[in-house]
């Protein structure tokens, strides 16, 4: 699958060589949740790639809903001795997960359709989820873990305030609606990190990751930007049903994975944005049309212009991550490595 694809080796070799990934996880043992999704897989596939290269002796633990599908996405490291597989409900209160020094809670409920027809279980896998990982980092003297959040916990900027958003600053949610049980379980997410750093002595940071993209997206995904990757990989015309012109900020999945290793190894227990670059999702389409050489079509259903919500990642650059790639190269290579899956 994607280990035996070279460009994405060269991809996940570029972060290892360029020293991206700190000499810290030698020998160490880390657990990653959602480790079939978007970004947790990249992060296992970049932390067996440091094994690989650098003899780091590093033991991931990769944590899916069921072992099987865990060996499914990843079927290259059945028989290697450093990739240990797992599955478990982790919205079940007791969930038993295995020791570790590191710990990056990735497993979310992250996709559109989801938010409006399974919210109660949107807020369940977001908020249970996070206390089984939290209580397993407690109980695990001198762990270090990353919990992902969200940019949508940043809610609606409020004028006069200006639509960039620091760690420190926040806008308004409407929790009457629906769709509001992803933003809204990850503000109560970030909330039980700061319930446990302050009664449990717990070392853990928050990563409110950007609108994230790659060749690791699951074919379900209902995010827009994975439609317009679906249409180009087929040939066929994307197709823009809003506006888009409203920026956002935007990360490439190999730059944000390399992101949480940072966090994890060198950051404080605190909250990070993670991102790379800002760019409307019109202007994301229209590159990626470029790239596909296929056609832009607007067949507007909903004519409203959204609010501007980007990210100020100073301070997750001030330990020293830069991204990568830019929305260009980060698309091409999507773009030829999905090409390669379907070979």
């Amino acid at each position: 699958m994607y280990a035996a694809i070279a460009q994405y080796a060269q991809c996940l070799l570029r972060v290892v060589r360029g020293g991206g990934i700190s000499p810290d996880l030698r020998g160490k043992r880390v657990l990653v949740t959602g480790a079939t999704g978007l970004v947790g897989s990249c992060l296992v596939d970049l932390l067996m790639a440091y094994n690989e290269h650098c003899n780091a002796g590093l033991h991931i633990h990769a944590l899916g809903s069921t072992e099987q599908s865990v060996l499914r996405r990843f079927p290259s490291y059945r028989q290697n001795e450093f990739f240990h597989p797992h599955g478990a409900d982790l919205s079940c209160p007791g969930t038993a997960l295995p020791s570790a020094d590191y710990l990056v809670h990735a497993a979310s409920c992250s996709h559109p359709r989801q938010y409006e027809e399974l919210p109660v279980e949107v807020i369940r896998l977001a908020v249970q989820g996070t206390l089984s990982v939290l209580q397993h980092a407690a109980n695990t003297p001198g762990s270090r873990a990353v919990v992902c959040s969200s940019y949508e916990v940043y809610g609606h900027p409020v004028p006069p305030k200006d639509p960039v958003f620091s760690e420190d600053e926040f806008g308004l949610l409407d929790f009457g609606r629906t769709r509001s049980c992803y933003p809204e379980s990850k503000r109560l997410v970030e909330n039980l990190c700061q319930a446990f750093r302050a009664e449990r002595h717990c070392h853990v940071a928050t990563a409110r990751l950007a609108s994230i993209f790659g060749p690791t997206v699951k074919e379900d995904c209902s995010k827009a930007d994975a439609c317009f990757l679906r249409a180009a990989m087929l040939g066929q015309p994307i197709t823009m049903r809003s506006v888009g012109t409203m920026r956002r900020t935007w990360c490439y999945v190999v730059d944000a994975a390399a992101a949480l290793l940072r966090i994890l190894t060198d950051g404080a227990a605190e909250a990070y944005n993670i991102g790379s670059f800002n760019a409307s999702l019109r202007e994301f389409a229209e590159c990626l049309a470029a790239v596909g050489g296929v056609q832009l079509r607007d067949e507007i259903q909903d004519p409203s212009v959204r609010y501007e919500l980007m990210m100020d990642c100073t301070k997750l650059r001030s330990l020293g991550w830069l991204p990568l790639w830019s929305l260009r190269e980060a698309l091409e290579s999507t773009l030829n490595i999905q090409k390669n899956l379907t070979k």
